[in-house]
């Protein structure tokens, strides 16, 4: 059996290690979930997400840099 309810649009909770996988990989957070889900996405972050980032420092300013996006 399965959920009936899930459907477009999908709201994901990404944490730092999917932003560093998509950096490694380079892609396209928005673009890739899109077509993976095969629907509209909204991407989410939390504050705690965004501070580890910080807390990393200048090894991880790109992925800092991302999250700065407005579409989260």
């Amino acid at each position: 059996m399965h959920n009936t309810a899930l459907g477009p649009p999908y709201r994901l909770l990404l944490d730092t290690n999917f932003i560093n996988f998509s950096i490694q990989n380079k892609l396209d957070i928005f673009k890739n979930s899109m077509d993976c889900l095969l629907g509209k996405c909204i991407p989410y972050l939390t504050d705690c997400v965004v501070s580890e980032l910080e807390k990393f420092g200048m090894k991880y300013r790109l992925a800092l840099k991302i999250t700065k996006d407005p579409r989260f």
